[in-house]
């Protein structure tokens, strides 16, 4: 159901925006963007979706480093 992927993508960069995770919230835009399009393949919404795997795996290197600080 690509409404509810919108929904729950939507919903993701508003809690990252909140959080101020701007590298999480600009790739979760992304996809947001692409799905309003209406224009996308499931090739491009994967590449999005890896972009977002590697920003999220950034992100959780970071709170590591805090933790170990």
């Amino acid at each position: 159901n690509w409404q509810e992927v919108l929904r729950y993508a939507h919903n993701l960069k508003g809690v990252c925006a909140t959080l101020g995770l701007t590298g999480l919230q600009a790739q979760f835009a992304d996809i947001v963007s692409l799905l309003r399009s209406e224009e996308y393949t499931v090739a491009q919404l994967q590449e999005k979706l890896v972009a977002v795997k590697h920003e999220w795996q950034r992100t959780l290197q970071y709170i590591e480093q805090l933790e170990n600080a």
